[in-house]
């Protein structure tokens, strides 16, 4: 996105989405994760940087290890 000019932020998505420790199916922490995105989304956009940019299927323990996100329909 830089390189074609767009402004952009940034986030490891793992310092927001927090989850168990449920191998490869991490569950969602939906109560800590909204706090942490409220915290967090706010301070990266702005006038110079009005997109954020992160990657998806992922979060983080409370221990800071990687965790699978997994989608049912």
């Amino acid at each position: 996105m830089d390189e074609q000019g767009i402004a952009s932020k940034w986030l490891d998505v793992r310092d927001c989405i927090h989850t168990d420790n449920t191998y490869r199916e991490g569950k969602v922490d939906w109560v800590e994760s909204e706090k942490r995105v409220k915290q967090i989304i706010p301070s990266l956009i702005n006038d110079r940087n009005p997109i954020v940019v992160t990657q998806g299927f992922i979060g983080a323990t409370s221990e800071n290890f990687t965790t699978t996100l997994v989608v049912r329909i």
